[in-house]
């Protein structure tokens, strides 16, 4: 665990995205939010410091713009815009937050108010802002902004083919946006249900194209750009008449412009939090189910793209769902605040806590050199960190032992430990390496799975 916030607040993070806005310094920023009974809004930011742990106050948002539901973009200035979001009606407003300050500025108003309005920076610099839900008209939205940093200005753009909020929007590499899933209403169901259709908004353009549909409709789902180009979806929330959380994952491909099943999480779930790791890899975190009886989860898990499985990790240690996350500059992670339906029911608030996940092996690769392949990993802070086993594979599904190394104990700072080790008699065509990392308690964790390639016959 690490330090609580000063004041409590709930969905004080990007909407689309769980994340909380990591500055230039280190510093996270939690902006906003809400109490829920009695309703009221947070005028209040706060700051966390990860050298000491702890949250400070920072600048106050304008009196009548504190929100929840909003986006929260980095702009290439390094400042922060806030997009959407709600107060006790929808907002136009989007609010300016600049670090070297730490004051809020109100900036140029949305074309139109929205809660869950999703919000993208393109690859010049500007933002694209899209969709959400209007309590006013009740109707969910397709209209879509680009928002210019130096002009301060929202202009109209074309509107999505489909009307949306709790969507997962993904910058390509290309520059193109790519949207999918999330809540609308269906005429034929005459009821709110989550989409399969997806969507390509080609900026340069101003086009909006269909693209190939997800497999299972899904919404408040998980979706990370992998560093691979491709795009991964998993788990989510499944409203209307199916009403229920899910487990699967699925990839989507801009080469072929369609969706592909992989490995599903190991237990069904929405709302939860995650992220992509420094070396490839996804963690997710937390998250609920769905139904009368639904629940507040703590498991979480790796999800590794070479082998396309989710792996569990160790569980939070409270949990949450709808909370924050950040990966901090000495790539440790940041879960902070949510909710909790055991708390949330006694007394209607969210959770103050914050905790702190250390990765363990923070890189790894290999070199190949003479028929030889060396292996090299760091690892950051760690708590009974007793040894290494290294594990190699023909299949990347059965692994056997070739090797250890011990470990260095416990660290208490972020400081960074090298460790290498060189395999003599490596396996020939394309095989697989992992590292098993295991603590003084008997608990492990894997590495990624790195691929080598064309080793020759040494005969």
């Amino acid at each position: 665990m690490t330090g609580n916030f000063n004041k409590e607040r709930l969905v004080f993070w990007d909407i689309t995205t769980a994340k909380m806005p990591v500055l230039d310094d280190g510093r996270v920023l939690a902006i906003s939010g809400k109490i829920e009974w009695p309703l009221r809004f947070q005028s209040s930011s706060e700051l966390y410091d990860p050298q000491t742990g702890g949250w400070s106050y920072t600048g106050y948002l304008p009196s009548g713009h504190e929100r929840d539901g909003f986006s929260a973009v980095t702009l290439s200035n390094g400042k922060i815009l806030v997009v959407g979001g709600r107060n006790q009606d929808d907002l136009f407003s989007t609010l300016i937050y600049d670090p070297k300050t730490e004051q809020w500025s109100l900036t140029g108003s949305l074309p139109w108010a929205a809660d869950g309005v999703g919000a993208y920076l393109l690859n010049n610099g500007k933002v694209l802002a899209c969709g959400g839900y209007n309590q006013y008209i009740k109707k969910f939205v397709a209209s879509c902004a680009i928002y210019d940093p130096q002009t301060e200005i929202w202009t109209p753009v074309k509107s999505m083919l489909n009307a949306r909020q709790g969507h997962a929007g993904v910058v390509l590499p290309d520059g193109k946006v790519l949207m999918a899933g999330g809540s609308s209403t269906v005429p034929e169901a005459g009821s709110i249900e989550v989409l399969s259709a997806s969507e390509i908004y080609d900026p340069k353009k101003d086009r909006w194209v269909t693209t190939g549909s997800l497999n299972q409709p899904r919404g408040h789902h998980l979706r990370i750009l992998l560093n691979n180009g491709k795009v991964l979806a998993g788990g989510g929330l499944q409203f209307g008449s199916a009403k229920q959380a899910i487990s699967s994952s699925e990839l989507y491909d801009p080469a072929t412009r369609t969706w592909t099943m992989t490995g599903s999480l190991p237990a069904p779930k929405g709302r939860s939090a995650g992220l992509l790791l420094p070396d490839g890899r996804v963690l997710n975190t937390g998250g609920r189910t769905l139904g009368h009886n639904w629940k507040t989860l703590d498991n979480c898990e790796i999800y590794d793209p070479v082998s396309g499985i989710w792996s569990p990790i160790a569980s939070l240690n409270i949990p949450r769902d709808h909370h924050g996350i950040a990966l901090l500059k000495d790539n440790r992670v940041l879960v902070a605040g949510g909710y909790n339906r055991e708390t949330w029911e006694k007394k209607g608030g969210g959770l103050p806590s914050s905790e702190i996940y250390n990765l363990g092996i923070i890189s790894f690769n290999t070199e190949v050199t003479n028929n030889t392949v060396k292996l090299t990993w760091m690892t950051t802070t760690k708590t009974n960190n007793f040894e290494f086993e290294i594990h190699k594979s023909e299949d990347k599904i059965n692994f056997n032992k070739v090797g250890f190394l011990n470990g260095k104990g416990t660290t208490t700072k972020p400081v960074l430990h090298k460790y290498s080790f060189v395999d003599v008699n490596p396996l020939v065509g394309t095989f697989y390496y992992r590292i098993k990392q295991i603590a003084a308690d008997g608990s492990f964790a894997y590495s990624r799975i790195i691929e080598v390639r064309e080793i020759e016959d040494k005969k």
